[in-house]
């Protein structure tokens, strides 16, 4: 017998080298290298979400807080959204008790001032996706529920979500 046929069987017909060997190596190492890269992306996400929510849950208490306030008016409401809820990053729609959109900001592609029929039509589709996504802060005044505060995610979310 000849040397190739004894290699020939010990490894069973494959031929194996030290460059097939470090291709193996390199293909596991890129794809445990991708998939730390994902979970920690996730991670990322999810600690952004979170932030966001807390931010989101300040806001609405500062601002039932201030609305229920018997010596807070209304140049003190209108302080609060002009300096905390519009200098948000990420997308708010106010809602009346019927589920009517009333205030909006940082909607994609929605105009704050359009208030047409198909403007409020589309904000209530993307106000509903948002309760589905992260439900809805109800805004108390005086015991009575009047308002809803409804969030979504920030772009800077939105486009890690798209990352692999």
């Amino acid at each position: 017998m000849t040397d190739s046929s004894i290699k020939a069987r010990r490894t069973g017909g494959l031929y194996i080298t030290k460059s097939t060997l470090f291709k193996v190596y390199l293909l596991l190492g890129v794809t445990i290298v991708s998939v730390l890269f994902i979970w920690y992306t996730f991670g990322v996400i999810e600690n952004l979400q979170r932030d966001t929510r807390s931010q989101v849950d300040k806001f609405v208490k500062m601002w039932q807080l201030a609305a229920n306030s018997p010596n807070t008016g209304s140049a003190e409401l209108q302080f609060i959204f002009d300096e905390i809820i519009v200098k948000a990053t990420f997308p708010i729609i106010i809602l009346s008790q019927e589920h009517e959109p009333i205030h909006w900001r940082n909607i994609p592609g929605v105009d704050p001032s359009d208030t047409t029929f198909e403007t409020k039509e589309q904000l209530k589709e993307i106000a509903a996706e948002m309760r589905r996504e992260h439900d809805e802060f109800p805004l108390q005044f005086a015991e009575n529920y009047v308002n809803y505060f409804c969030y979504g995610d920030s772009e800077v979310i939105e486009q890690l979500k798209m990352m692999p």
